[in-house]
């Protein structure tokens, strides 16, 4: 168990006002998850410059060498080397803070979807799930995220909120998505 070695993709500045880092993040994160749908490994991913909403311009892959070259072999790099500069594998250091664990956080955002899935589930009319869930409850997150896009959708442009779970003493082991995040297992953090 536990994360011995790390990579760090960093985010080289644009100049283009719609490639901020939740874009260029994104894209990279599209990357990280096809190649983790395709050798599933448990490589963690964690974004240590985050502050706020912004995702900030880091992004930290962490596992064993063997895993992290499975994953960087599986594409990652691919066609980003103008938006990223990339560290190469490298060991822990020895003097972390802790350890956390990033994961998604999904917002109860679309009253609409709600109100639909209610009229479905619960055979109510239109109505009254617009009494039950009305606009008000719109949930905002102040959390970071990046944009990515839906190949099994077609959506484009989704917010993808994760979340770093405050500072614990020692690692945890458990499941990790096919995004490289979980509610169980946690990373090092320096």
């Amino acid at each position: 168990m536990g994360a011995k070695k790390y990579c760090d993709f960093r985010v080289i500045p644009q100049h283009d006002f719609e490639m901020d880092n939740a874009f260029i993040v994104g894209k990279m994160m599209e990357l990280v998850h096809l190649s983790l749908h395709h050798f599933p490994c448990r490589v963690c991913v964690s974004f240590p410059d985050s502050q706020g909403s912004d995702i900030g311009g880091i992004v930290r892959l962490h596992g064993s060498e063997d895993e992290l070259k499975l994953v960087l072999g599986g594409g990652v790099e691919d066609g980003l080397e103008d938006y990223f500069s990339f560290s190469g594998i490298l060991g822990v250091p020895s003097d972390i803070k802790g350890y956390r664990n990033v994961r998604r956080v999904q917002p109860k955002s679309s009253p609409a979807r709600i109100r639909r899935r209610l009229v479905r589930r619960h055979n109510i009319s239109e109505e009254e799930a617009i009494r039950r869930w009305p606009d008000s409850r719109r949930q905002m997150l102040d959390l970071p995220f990046f944009l990515i896009n839906s190949r099994s959708t077609g959506q484009s442009n989704i917010r993808f909120f994760v979340e770093h779970s405050d500072f614990r003493p020692e690692q945890t082991d458990g499941h990790v998505s096919s995004y490289g995040l979980s509610r169980e297992m946690t990373v090092p953090v320096w």
